[in-house]
């Protein structure tokens, strides 16, 4: 439908509908298979959240799962997916959390009126700090650093 109407606006218009188009790849399997329902190598999304019926080789991986894999892929070719790679991707959401879940651990104590100036930062440190609130500014995120550090 959506072909059809692009080409009517063509016609009537003289230009396509739109400036850019995106394309994506295929879904493919692990070994690089298509994706196909008479094949039965369809990894379907809710099997992925909650499980198979066969828990020890389809695992509940949980939405989180889903949603570092869709986020880690490269659309712009063609998309894997399987048993392997969700194992990989939910390790790493695992380290992500507990990383993340030992740094907010040790901000318990946090005193922000005894936090470092930039001046007294080394050029390590503030190269780091620069980088983060450049990504908190592009993450549209109410927190600078100097609102974090500032006394």
């Amino acid at each position: 439908m959506v072909g059809l109407l692009s080409i009517v606006a063509v016609a009537v218009r003289g230009i396509a509908p739109f400036q850019v188009l995106l394309t994506h790849g295929f879904l493919l399997d692990e070994n690089g298979r298509k994706m196909s329902k008479s094949l039965g190598n369809i990894v379907e999304p809710h099997t992925v959240v909650l499980g198979g019926k066969d828990k020890t080789k389809q695992p509940a991986y949980g939405v989180d799962v889903l949603r570092l894999w869709v986020a880690a892929t490269d659309y712009t070719s063609d998309i894997s997916i399987g048993s392997t790679i969700l194992g990989k991707v939910a390790e790493a959401q695992r380290k992500i959390r507990n990383t993340l879940r030992f740094a907010l651990t040790n901000l318990g104590d946090f005193d922000p009126s005894a936090a470092l100036s930039f001046e007294a930062l080394s050029p390590v440190c503030f190269l780091l700090s620069f980088f983060l609130s450049v990504c908190l500014f592009h993450l549209g995120s109410p927190f600078t650093i100097s609102s974090l550090t500032s006394t």
